[in-house]
Order: structure tokens, then sequence, then C-alpha cells
């Protein structure tokens, strides 16, 4: 059984980066707030220097750390995941910085409150393994979007690594993998058949979708809200595919999405 055979249901909800509208994203005090509150939860992983698996979105540090304000890393600029070690990125906090930036406007709405935030800060950043621990003691879905590391050292062993840890942690049936590098995709369906696959696509359809997906191997498309309307749904669902979109925040649309028959959306506000 794939991923949404074996969590089942529709019109689904996920968690995107966890809560981060109310919690910085992509940390554990996020997947906290998340759980009871979505479906499932999305995720995005790269390697540090020394290959670990971690959450983290960015290519960068600077958007969601302080590694800009730290002496020791103040000559390391642009500050590349890659380039970090575990054990320096264990040194950055990656939680502080959503007090100054207030990305959904949610402390100046009044939807949480410094006090409510200030005795989780700040926030270590999660490696795969701790996430996907949480994941399985929970029985928590999620879905690992695996960057696309092309230009980073990583890209030759990423998918390996990551495979290492869900099978070591042994929560398969709770994990779908999708990535923009589709490349990713082919390895997971020859190297872990296991393990759920789903193609992301933000800008432009694959020529011959449905042919391009079957021979993927993957379960499930995930396509940006830009290029979703009801006939690709329609198209897709047919063919036997799940159709999950990103990012989705307005509650008009998310309902026009279900209606269209998507099984889950991608959204910020949980």
């Amino acid at each position: 059984m794939n991923f949404f055979q074996c969590i089942g249901g529709e019109r689904l909800i996920a968690a995107h980066r966890g809560a981060r509208s109310t919690r910085p994203e992509n940390t554990m005090s996020a997947f906290e707030r998340a759980l009871g509150r979505s479906d499932f939860l999305e995720v995005d992983v790269q390697c540090s220097q020394d290959s670990l698996p971690v959450i983290v979105h960015d290519a960068t540090l600077q958007r969601t750390t302080n590694v800009a304000e730290l002496p020791a890393f103040a000559r390391r600029a642009p500050w590349r995941v890659h380039d970090f070690t575990f054990e320096e990125l264990l040194q950055l906090d990656f939680g502080s910085w959503f007090l100054q930036a207030d990305p959904f406007h949610t402390l100046r709405d009044g939807r949480v409150g410094a006090a409510e935030l200030a005795p989780l800060l700040p926030q270590s950043l999660p490696t795969l393994e701790q996430l996907l621990q949480f994941v399985r003691k929970h029985g928590y879905p999620v879905n690992i979007e695996i960057k696309d590391l092309t230009e980073a050292p990583h890209h030759e062993r990423v998918v390996e690594r990551v495979l290492d840890v869900i099978h070591s942690v042994g929560c398969a049936p709770l994990v779908l993998i999708s990535s923009m590098q589709h490349e990713y995709l082919q390895q997971v369906a020859a190297r872990a058949p296991d393990v759920s696959t789903a193609a992301l696509e933000e800008h432009r359809h694959p020529a011959q979708l449905i042919d391009y997906l079957q021979r993927l191997g993957v379960c499930a498309y995930n396509p940006a809200d830009a290029i979703t309307d009801a006939a690709l749904v329609a198209r897709l669902n047919q063919a036997g595919f799940s159709v999950n979109v990103f990012t989705v925040n307005d509650p008009e649309r998310k309902a026009e999405l279900f209606t269209m028959g998507v099984r889950s959306i991608f959204t910020d506000f949980l």
C-alpha cells in the first residue's frame, strides 16, 4: 500500500513546514504545534557538511538563524547549510528570528503572543532522525521534501542517507518523499519500493504528464496552486494519482480545490 492508502481519508490538511504561521518553521516546536491540527506534516531535508540529513528549507542559514550575529561565523557568508558541520549548526538559534520577522503577522494580529513563544526559544536544528522518531511515536504521517542538491556536495548520496534514516527508525509506511529533483524519486523507487514518492512541480507540468508520472513510479503529484485546475485534477485522479496542492492559505481556494477532487492541501495556517 502507498502512503495515502495507509493514512486514508480525503480532504487532508498538511502542515507546511509545521505550524509555521505561529511557530518558527521546520522546528520541533512547529511540529508539536501541528500535531492534532493537521492530517500530516511537510518538512524539508538537506545535508550538513558531514552528511547528516537535517530539517531546513533554505540553502543558506541567514533568514532563519542568528548565524550573521555570531563572530565565529562572520566570515563564512553566504552561510550555506552544506558548509557547516552538524556540531556547528547546533550552535545556531533556529527560532528567535520569528519574534522579529513575524512572517505571517500572527504576532501583530494577536493570533500568538510573544509571551507564549518565549519559553520555547531558542530552537535548535532538528535532524531527520529526531523528526522521524517524533513521527513514529505519534503515528503522524510526514511528507519529506528532499531539496534539490544538484549544486551541493551531497547530491549523489542524499537519497541513500535519507532512506537509511527512514529504515533505521522503522517508519516507512508513514513517509512520502517528494522532490523538485525527480532523479531522487527514481532512486527511491529503485532502492526502497516500500517508500512512497510524489513528484513536485512549481512552474510547469512535464510533457505527457500521466505517462511521465507512471514512469517515475510515484503515487502522487504535488503541484503549485498556480498551475492547478479542475481538468488537471480530474485527469490525474482518473489515472490513480493523489493530487496534493501547495501552498494554500485562502479558505475559499481550499474549498474550491477540494471540490475539484484534490486529496490534500499544504497550508501555513492550521
